[in-house]
């Protein structure tokens, strides 16, 4: 049975990268801002600064704890390992184990590995080696270090490659100290040169950060959205009248333009989704000849957009009548609303019945069979005048719907004509 004891000098130091970049970064992010926000600096009251301040060197201790070296006594066994500072490890208990080379990269005057363990329960175990020993310990410490890797061979395969890797990288970084040393410096001159270029753009763009430079933002949406706002309804008020034939007197119809819809959420907050609505609605603006409108149909509480299922082709000459078919309670199939949107295009009244009959959905079939079938079915027929429909081609062409819907033995008695968004 193996065993073996090895008799070192422990340093409980904890460090990682993020530790350093939070020492480095905090040094480096002060100075820029020394440099670049001078003039931001004598309007901020001292006590910010110095509450920030309190708060990176809390950052730093909790991180940086006061560095400890202590006597260490490990014995290791084919079965585990036992040590004054740590304990009794069994290596059935391991979940997991890693070589850090972090230390020896960073200090490459006495490049020591660590040698990190994981077990199944209880906090992380790192052996490191103090250097203030390493000349007398380090081959008493490696040899614990390689002695342990071996022993674990056969439980952990996958680690026992990693660790490895690791030592044959840790040759590297004995043989070539100095490459690290570059690698490092060229990181260091990368955030200087990074750093120099933020204070530079701040000091030569002041106005981008004046204190109450959000607030001159906020108020800047705002009027840019209430000014947009009002060209698009000026936009939808020179398209004129709207028009419906409907046997529900309660709804109204408006038109929407046909612009790239606002998102749900924004990150940023109501500013940030003024300035998408604001931006979508200039966009609309530019195009609006080619984008159009549509029209829809309120409720109050809901509304339907009458978007054909099967678009309708446009042409000089041509006029345009939407339709949609509701029933709310649903049909004896489906407890779902029923909603069917479609169009026609037609030139002259005359054409208005043919057009019906060789609709989709088919007017006779389906369409007049909701209408008799389910007493809350309601039809919404509308038209609008910035399409070429005006009033008197409204009326008739509503008369022959109501005739079709009479051929189809539906009462027309509740169907009336509204105007919407008339120009006074």
């Amino acid at each position: 049975m193996f065993q073996r004891t090895y008799i070192f000098h422990h340093q409980n130091i904890k460090y990682s990268y993020a530790y350093i970049a939070l020492l480095f970064g905090g040094i480096i992010g002060f100075g820029v801002f020394v440099v670049g926000w001078t003039d931001l600096m004598i309007r901020i009251p001292w006590y910010v600064y110095l509450i920030l301040f309190i708060l990176w060197i809390l950052a730093l201790r909790r991180n940086f704890k006061k560095i400890k070296t202590e006597k260490e006594t490990v014995t290791l066994t084919t079965e585990g390992l036992q040590s004054t500072l740590f304990g009794s490890v069994d290596f059935d208990d391991i979940r997991s184990y890693r070589i850090s080379l972090f230390q020896a990269k960073v200090n490459t005057q006495h490049p020591v590995p660590t040698l990190i363990i994981k077990p199944v329960y209880g906090e992380t175990i790192r052996f490191n080696l103090s250097l203030k020993h390493e000349k007398q310990d380090f081959p008493i410490f490696f040899d614990f270090v390689v002695r342990f890797i071996e022993l674990m061979k056969d439980r952990d395969p996958e680690s026992y490659q990693k660790a490895q890797e690791k030592l044959d990288q840790y040759e590297v970084v004995v043989q070539h100290p100095k490459r690290y040393w570059k690698r490092a410096a060229g990181w260091s001159t990368t955030i200087l040169v990074i750093g120099l270029a933020i204070s530079q753009f701040i000091q030569r763009n002041p106005e981008l950060f004046k204190p109450n430079h959000v607030r001159e933002l906020q108020e800047k949406a705002s009027v840019d959205f209430v000014q947009q706002k009002k060209l698009l309804q000026q936009a939808i008020a020179k398209e004129g009248a709207v028009y419906l034939l409907s046997n529900d007197t309660t709804v109204s119809v408006r038109l929407i333009p046909n612009m790239e819809a606002p998102k749900a959420h924004y990150p940023g907050g109501p500013m940030f989704r003024k300035l998408d609505v604001t931006q979508k609605i200039k966009n609309f603006l530019t195009r609006k000849d080619s984008l159009g409108f549509h029209t829809t149909i309120d409720f109050g509480k809901t509304f339907i957009d009458q978007i054909p299922a099967i678009p309708l082709k446009k042409a000089p000459g041509m006029q345009y009548l939407y339709f949609t078919l509701r029933n709310k309670e649903g049909t004896d199939s489906t407890d779902k609303p029923l909603i069917m949107n479609w169009g026609i295009a037609y030139r002259d009244t005359s054409e208005i019945k043919e057009r019906l009959n060789h609709s989709l959905p088919p007017f006779k079939t389906v369409v007049a069979h909701y209408l008799s079938t389910y007493p809350d079915c309601k039809l919404f027929v509308t038209a609008a005048q910035g399409q070429g429909t005006d009033w008197q081609n409204f009326k008739a062409a509503a008369q022959q719907v109501k005739r079709v819907l009479v051929r189809n033995k539906i009462d027309t008695s509740r169907y009336k004509i509204s105007v919407f968004n008339e120009k006074e």
